[in-house]
Order: structure tokens, then C-alpha cells, then sequence
């Protein structure tokens, strides 16, 4: 059968934040303060103004679609994706500009480099895996990794496909069912 590969454990988006920040080490941590800094600032924002004024107000500094959401929420949401547009945010947050996007520029690349090394693991655990041992078991997990917060990978053995679709909760996506 198909052999089928899936994260177990942690997400992509977890392993890279933490491989970023190993790799970045203490300037990583500046950068994620500066990251913390414009999100708390933008969160405090909206809670004392509101959503809806706050996104009218971006609008009328010439912001698009300011998508307040998501710049708030998700740590590997790094910036807003325009320039222009980040720095109007962070004038309008008080926050000084240029040294912030530079950071998280930086924090970016990071990012990057934490991805392209999280794929080149990944290729180099499964071309020198025993597809035998795979088929035998059922299942390998990889590790990624030393650290716990590096997303294992599964190789998991498709015996057929059935026609249904169905939900599967994530708490049982998080650990391996007994057949």
C-alpha cells in the first residue's frame, strides 16, 4: 500500500517558530520582543477602541485590508505582507517604524532558513528510511529533532481508501489508535 506522511505532535508552524528562534538565538529573542512589542500594542488598541474603529481608522490612513486579526494573534504572522502599509501601522501604534521592520525582516528570514531546514530534514529521514520495517509495522515516527518542540513526522501504511469523509477530533490526532 501507499505509505502516507503526517505530523505528529507539534505543527509545522510550531517546529519553525522554534527552529527560528535556535537558529536567530539571542537576537531572535530582540526580535521577538520588538514582534511582541507592535502585537500587544495593536491588541491594546482594539480593546480600548474597539475592532470596528480601529479598522475604519487604518482604512482612513490608507491601510487596504487591514486584517487587525490575524497581525494581532499568530506568532508566525510576522508582519503585514506591504511595507507601506506596516508602517502606517506601527505610526499610527506610536511605534517607531524602521527599526522594527528591519527586525522583522529579520525574524522573517529566519523563518525562512528555520523551513528550509526543517524540509531538508525531512527528506533526509525518509530517503534513508526502511520501507520494509514501515510496511511490517504499520508506522514509523521520525523525530526531527533533540528538541520536544520539533513536530515529529509519521509514515503511516494506507490500506484502502473508503468512499466516506468524516471528522476526525483532534485529540485523536495528537496520539496513535490501537487498530
Amino acid at each position: 500500500g501507499s505509505v502516507i506522511l503526517l505530523r505528529v505532535g507539534k505543527s509545522d508552524s510550531d517546529s519553525i517558530f522554534e527552529m527560528a528562534n535556535g537558529i536567530g538565538g539571542k537576537e531572535a529573542i530582540g526580535y521577538r520582543n520588538l514582534q511582541k512589542e507592535w502585537k500587544d500594542a495593536l491588541k491594546m488598541r482594539i480593546s480600548s477602541l474597539g475592532s470596528q474603529l480601529v479598522i475604519k481608522q487604518l482604512k482612513d490612513l490608507g491601510i487596504k485590508n487591514p486584517w487587525i486579526g490575524e497581525w494581532k494573534s499568530f506568532k508566525n504572522n510576522i508582519r503585514p505582507e506591504n511595507d507601506d502599509y506596516f508602517r502606517k501601522l506601527l505610526k499610527y501604534l506610536a511605534i517607531e517604524p524602521e527599526s522594527t521592520i528591519t527586525a522583522m525582516n529579520a525574524l522573517r528570514r529566519l523563518h525562512l532558513m528555520a523551513a528550509m531546514r526543517l524540509r531538508k530534514m525531512l527528506k533526509e529521514k525518509f530517503e534513508n528510511a526502511n520501507l520494509q520495517t514501515i510496511h511490517e509495522k504499520g508506522f514509523l515516527i521520525e523525530d526531527l529533532g533533540e528538541s520536544p518542540e520539533i513536530a515529529k513526522l509519521g509514515a503511516f501504511v494506507c490500506l484502502s481508501i473508503g468512499e466516506e469523509v468524516f471528522e476526525v477530533p483532534e485529540s485523536a490526532v495528537k496520539q496513535l489508535q490501537k487498530a
